[in-house]
């Protein structure tokens, strides 16, 4: 099972940083 997850929550990490770094950056410095 594992096997299967570990792909997909390495996936989300990648797509959530940069959409962390473009929407919540910016909020909190301005």
């Amino acid at each position: 099972m594992s096997n299967i997850t570990r792909p997909i929550v390495a996936a989300n990490s990648a797509v959530k940083a940069p959409t962390y770094a473009t929407t919540v950056r910016p909020l909190g410095a301005a």
